[in-house]
């Protein structure tokens, strides 16, 4: 019951968000900024924050959400993190990888 509850609410922020941008002239979907900190109470994982322009929702990792956060485990090196961003009848595959004091967009 909690997994149906929990799709309605996913789809209904989702038609929420997209009313919102419907009567939008330019819908094409634009990154605002990335950014990352490493967790404090975790040393293994790290908050990766990003803000998009036009996006609806995000699938990282094969999960979907609606937040501009993601928690991660931090990567090996050389290992690229895939989010896709999901616009109204558009989506963009953004590839990241994470150096030690910065976010590399590799897209």
């Amino acid at each position: 019951m909690t997994t149906i509850l929990s799709k309605l609410t996913f789809n209904y922020y989702i038609f929420k968000r997209m009313c919102k941008l419907l009567p939008r002239k330019n819908k094409k979907i634009s990154m605002l900024y990335i950014d990352y900190n490493p967790l404090p109470e975790s040393s293994s994982h790290v908050e990766l924050k990003y803000r998009f322009r036009n996006a609806v929702w995000f699938a990282a990792n094969d999960k979907k959400t609606l937040s501009n956060r993601l928690v991660v485990p931090k990567p090996e090196a050389n290992e690229e993190i895939k989010l896709t961003v999901h616009g109204v009848f558009t989506s963009q595959v953004y590839k990241f990888r994470l150096m030690h004091d910065h976010v590399l967009v590799v897209r």
